[in-house]
């Protein structure tokens, strides 16, 4: 997935659940790191084989829609069982991943929201160069040069 959607899940981090247990469980999650949700297409399913109605999707639509604008793009992935064929991507707002096609081989990938907050102290006492601007994902990677 990492590859077939051109994303480095170091630049802000990379959470990854299983979609029924990031719901029904309290988990705290950083909406500036990218989230990875499995099994996205059973969400709620307690048996096998299970429906693909989809008709639980709406509940966590609105579950992330507390964390993320309705705007905010994310990204419908399966992976192709057949390494000759392609994977697919359908890429939507999250107010419209009810209408996007979802299999129970679907993974939902949620794109930060926004950069992660810069911790100055840090910065400073690694001897690195804090960037002029915040939103540069690879600002970390400058360090100052020693005297």
């Amino acid at each position: 997935m990492f590859a077939d959607l051109s994303i480095d899940p170091g630049a802000s981090g990379c959470q990854t659940y299983e979609a029924t247990s990031f719901l029904i469980h309290r988990i705290k999650f950083e909406p500036a790191a990218a989230l990875i949700l499995l099994q996205v297409g059973v969400l709620g399913e307690a048996s096998w084989p299970p429906s693909e109605d989809n008709r639980r999707l709406h509940v966590l639509i609105e579950y992330l829609s507390q964390f993320y604008s309705p705007e905010h793009e994310i990204v419908v992935y399966e992976a192709s069982p057949d390494p000759a064929q392609q994977s697919r991507v359908q890429r939507a707002p999250l107010l419209q991943l009810g209408s996007v096609h979802i299999s129970v081989s679907s993974t939902l990938y949620v794109p930060p929201a926004s950069f992660p907050a810069l911790n100055l102290e840090m910065i400073e006492r690694l001897k690195m160069k804090a960037p002029l601007n915040p939103d540069d994902p690879g600002a970390w990677a400058r360090q100052v040069a020693d005297e």
